[in-house]
């Protein structure tokens, strides 16, 4: 190929410039309009503990149990029934009003149960144990989600250590880097020892962009356990003391090997009782105890009480038909008259063989 056939390199357009300066600008503008990291302290987060999800639904447990509570301290409320019977589908119901003029039947009654066995007590018993399960499972709840929101706090401040010191480390490599090649141009080091210092430079720069993606992990996790609203932010620069560091490496030296050593069994005792979850599973026993006394107690009978009131309307008897004008006397009524100081249901049998059954009220 001769020098006649080399073409010369094509600039590239002008709509391909534009594009990229376009692309440059935005991705500029972008990184500009992003927010700065939000320093939050450990004391913040644990203090939004409370308003987690899972701590919210403990909490509507809570008045859950608290409604159910003053829902069984209750005693039956007296139950009213209303019945309405004998239709008279071939004439219908008549006039007048609903009371006395209406051909129906009508009942209306009021029923009192009087609880016995002390179903109540035990009742209101299992509802407030339930009550205080309730109580501690939303204590177990905020101190699970705080000790994740600590664990989640220090592993972000660990994170962000790790990233400073990978920081240093690789602008000491990209310092030296920069010396080799200044000796390396100037005949000072061969070949093969600035490579090996451009190598490990690499390998430092590796590390930490590895490490900056860790801190971004650690920020999302943080973000997601104490339900931030976003994931830029940063913990609070600052280790605190640990006391208990120094109590553990002097029961290490003193060879009893465990940090519980210098706690009697009572304490250790005191410790397990006083959990969250202990005491809850106690509630909930005792309110199985009191579930199974109400459950003894449904055995024994209760009192009931009843105020009824009837009205029998006038009732037309099926396949006889009448064209007698409403409130006159037909010739059976004048030929069997009522015979007085006769109980009821005697008048109301010599009513029936006619055609109209008379109004009684009861």
């Amino acid at each position: 190929m001769s020098i006649r056939q080399l073409k010369p390199p094509v600039a590239p357009s002008i709509g391909f410039r534009i594009i990229a300066t376009i692309a440059l600008l935005t991705c500029s503008v972008t990184a500009w309009a992003q927010p700065a990291l939000q320093t939050v302290s450990l004391e913040q987060l644990l203090a939004r503990a409370a308003r987690h999800p899972e701590a919210m639904i403990a909490g509507a447990d809570i008045e859950i149990a608290s409604g159910a509570v003053v829902a069984a301290d209750r005693a039956p409320l007296p139950a009213v029934s209303a019945s309405i019977g004998s239709v008279d589908l071939q004439n219908g119901i008549g006039p007048g009003s609903w009371v006395g003029g209406k051909r129906l039947d009508k009942a209306l009654g009021v029923d009192w149960v009087w609880e016995r066995g002390d179903k109540r007590l035990h009742r209101t018993r299992q509802a407030e144990r339930s009550l205080d399960a309730a109580a501690f499972d939303r204590g177990d709840v905020l101190l699970a989600r705080r000790i994740a929101i600590s664990a989640a706090f220090w592993e972000l401040l660990a994170a962000q250590d790790r990233e400073v010191d990978s920081s240093i480390m690789l602008r000491s490599a990209e310092q030296m880097a920069n010396a080799s090649r200044q000796r390396l141009e100037k005949g000072d080091i061969s070949e093969q020892e600035a490579a090996r210092v451009f190598i490990e430079t690499e390998r430092t720069r590796s590390d930490y962009t590895a490490l900056r993606g860790a801190r971004h992990l650690a920020a999302e996790s943080l973000a997601q356990t104490a339900a931030l609203a976003t994931d830029r932010i940063e913990a609070q620069a600052g280790w605190p003391e640990l006391p208990a560091a120094i109590r553990l490496n002097q029961v290490q030296q003193s060879g009893q090997g465990s940090p519980y050593a210098l706690m009697s069994a009572r304490e250790l005792d005191e410790l397990l009782n006083n959990r969250a979850d202990v005491r809850a599973a106690r509630s909930r026993l005792e309110a199985a105890r009191a579930a199974l006394d109400l459950a003894r107690a449904l055995q024994v009978p209760d009192s009931c009480a009843r105020l009824a009131g009837c009205h029998i309307g006038t009732v037309r008897l099926p396949g006889i038909a009448t064209d007698e004008a409403p409130g006159a006397t037909s010739n059976h009524d004048r030929a069997h008259p009522p015979v007085p100081n006769r109980p009821p249901s005697a008048r109301f049998a010599q009513n029936s063989a006619g055609r109209t059954v008379q109004t009684r009220h009861h």
